[in-house]
Protein backbone atom coordinates (compact mmCIF):
# COMPACT_ATOMS: atom_id res chain seq x y z
CA UNK A 1 0.00 0.00 0.00
CA UNK A 2 2.73 2.34 1.14
CA UNK A 3 4.33 1.58 -2.48
CA UNK A 4 1.29 2.57 -4.41
CA UNK A 5 1.07 5.73 -2.28
CA UNK A 6 4.60 6.72 -2.91
CA UNK A 7 3.75 5.99 -6.79
CA UNK A 8 0.60 7.67 -7.19
CA UNK A 9 1.50 10.62 -5.39
CA UNK A 10 4.39 11.12 -8.34
CA UNK A 11 2.08 10.78 -10.60
CA UNK A 12 1.78 7.13 -11.43
CA UNK A 13 -1.44 6.49 -13.00
CA UNK A 14 -1.31 2.85 -12.43
CA UNK A 15 -0.63 3.23 -9.17
CA UNK A 16 -3.06 5.70 -8.37
CA UNK A 17 -5.82 3.42 -10.40
CA UNK A 18 -4.82 0.38 -7.96
CA UNK A 19 -5.29 2.69 -4.87
CA UNK A 20 -8.75 3.35 -6.14
CA UNK A 21 -9.58 -0.41 -6.97
CA UNK A 22 -8.30 -1.26 -3.55
CA UNK A 23 -10.28 1.13 -1.79
CA UNK A 24 -13.61 0.03 -3.96
CA UNK A 25 -13.11 -3.64 -3.18
CA UNK A 26 -11.74 -3.00 0.07
CA UNK A 27 -8.54 -5.03 -0.37
CA UNK A 28 -6.02 -4.20 2.43
CA UNK A 29 -7.48 -0.97 3.19
CA UNK A 30 -11.54 -0.28 4.75
CA UNK A 31 -13.55 -0.06 1.79
CA UNK A 32 -14.09 3.94 1.34
CA UNK A 33 -16.07 4.50 -2.05
CA UNK A 34 -15.01 8.55 -1.30
CA UNK A 35 -11.13 7.72 -1.60
CA UNK A 36 -11.78 5.64 -4.12
CA UNK A 37 -13.36 8.01 -6.50
CA UNK A 38 -10.73 10.71 -5.52
CA UNK A 39 -8.13 7.69 -6.99
CA UNK A 40 -9.71 7.20 -9.76
CA UNK A 41 -10.34 10.66 -10.53
CA UNK A 42 -6.79 11.05 -10.24
CA UNK A 43 -5.88 8.87 -12.66
CA UNK A 44 -8.16 9.85 -14.86
CA UNK A 45 -6.30 12.95 -15.26
CA UNK A 46 -3.51 10.84 -17.24
CA UNK A 47 -6.54 9.12 -19.21
CA UNK A 48 -6.32 5.78 -17.41
CA UNK A 49 -8.27 3.43 -19.22
CA UNK A 50 -9.69 1.29 -16.32
CA UNK A 51 -9.97 4.91 -13.91
CA UNK A 52 -12.90 5.45 -16.13
CA UNK A 53 -14.65 2.30 -15.82
CA UNK A 54 -13.86 2.24 -11.94
CA UNK A 55 -15.37 5.66 -11.81
CA UNK A 56 -18.59 4.79 -13.76
CA UNK A 57 -19.23 1.47 -11.60
CA UNK A 58 -19.51 3.65 -8.71
CA UNK A 59 -21.94 5.71 -10.48
CA UNK A 60 -23.79 3.27 -11.42
CA UNK A 61 -23.99 1.67 -8.47
CA UNK A 62 -24.20 4.63 -6.46
CA UNK A 63 -21.61 4.01 -4.35
CA UNK A 64 -19.73 7.01 -2.98
CA UNK A 65 -21.87 9.23 -5.22
CA UNK A 66 -25.14 9.79 -6.51
CA UNK A 67 -26.40 6.89 -8.85
CA UNK A 68 -26.63 8.38 -12.47
CA UNK A 69 -26.57 5.66 -15.33
CA UNK A 70 -26.22 8.52 -17.97
CA UNK A 71 -23.23 9.65 -16.25
CA UNK A 72 -21.77 5.78 -15.74
CA UNK A 73 -22.40 4.93 -19.38
CA UNK A 74 -20.55 8.24 -20.38
CA UNK A 75 -17.70 6.55 -17.95
CA UNK A 76 -18.01 3.41 -19.65
CA UNK A 77 -18.03 4.70 -23.26
CA UNK A 78 -15.04 6.54 -22.65
CA UNK A 79 -13.04 3.65 -20.99
CA UNK A 80 -14.32 1.31 -23.84
CA UNK A 81 -12.90 4.40 -26.44
CA UNK A 82 -9.53 3.52 -25.21
CA UNK A 83 -10.16 -0.51 -25.10
CA UNK A 84 -10.75 -1.42 -21.45
CA UNK A 85 -12.18 -4.85 -21.41
CA UNK A 86 -14.36 -4.51 -18.11
CA UNK A 87 -15.86 -0.91 -20.02
CA UNK A 88 -17.18 -3.12 -22.99
CA UNK A 89 -18.75 -5.73 -20.69
CA UNK A 90 -20.52 -3.37 -18.81
CA UNK A 91 -21.93 -1.23 -21.43
CA UNK A 92 -22.90 -4.23 -22.89
CA UNK A 93 -24.95 -5.04 -19.91
CA UNK A 94 -26.91 -1.69 -19.88
CA UNK A 95 -27.75 -2.09 -23.62
CA UNK A 96 -28.72 -5.53 -22.54
CA UNK A 97 -31.22 -3.75 -19.66
CA UNK A 98 -32.11 -0.56 -21.45
CA UNK A 99 -30.80 1.53 -18.72
CA UNK A 100 -28.23 4.47 -18.74
CA UNK A 101 -30.05 6.40 -22.07
CA UNK A 102 -28.93 3.52 -24.46
CA UNK A 103 -31.10 2.23 -26.82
Amino acid sequence: YEHFNAAAAAGDEYAAFNLGFMHLKGLSVKQNYTIAKAHFEKAIEKEMPAAYNGLGVLHFNGWGVPQNLTVARLLFEEAAARNDPDAHYNLATMHHSGVGGVP
